[in-house]
């Protein structure tokens, strides 16, 4: 829809009725598209953090995807579609309805750590080499 409203908004005269009248369909698209994400977004965090405080949950962790573009090479759509993920919009809006919660004023019992995986998995290989347990990938 939106490469069909570009296409026309192209072919017009800039600045024109029809152009303008294009150009208001396009925003009402993509005003649509945001909308229905973020609402997307505010009821996964909220379901997910619902469902957390449900189970009794004390430490939640996030691993951080900054740089995952770089990392890998899929091709250009494929790289355009991971630069188009709301991960940052929705790490925030898990950490606000954590934090409604009471996560953050309980500093102990519940909190919401954002940590990198990669950290994690090398206190966990420090651990098990102090326990001189095998180490198993997670």
């Amino acid at each position: 829809m939106l490469s069909t409203l570009r296409s026309k908004i192209d072919r017009k005269e800039k600045r024109s009725r029809r152009w303008k009248r294009l150009a208001r369909a396009k925003d009402r698209q993509l005003r649509k598209i945001r909308n229905q994400i973020e609402d997307f977004l505010h009821k996964t965090a909220t379901r997910l953090v619902n469902v957390l405080h449900e189970r009794r949950t004390g430490t939640v962790v996030v691993g951080d995807l900054t740089g995952i573009r770089e990392r890998i090479k899929y091709g250009d759509r494929m790289n355009q579609r991971l630069h188009q993920w709301a991960y940052s919009k929705f790490k925030h809006m898990l950490t606000c309805k954590a934090q409604l919660r009471g996560w953050a004023a309980q500093a102990g019992l519940r909190s919401l750590h954002l940590t990198d995986v990669s950290e994690l998995r090398a206190q966990a290989q420090a651990k098990w080499q102090r326990l001189q347990l095998p180490a198993v990938l997670i």
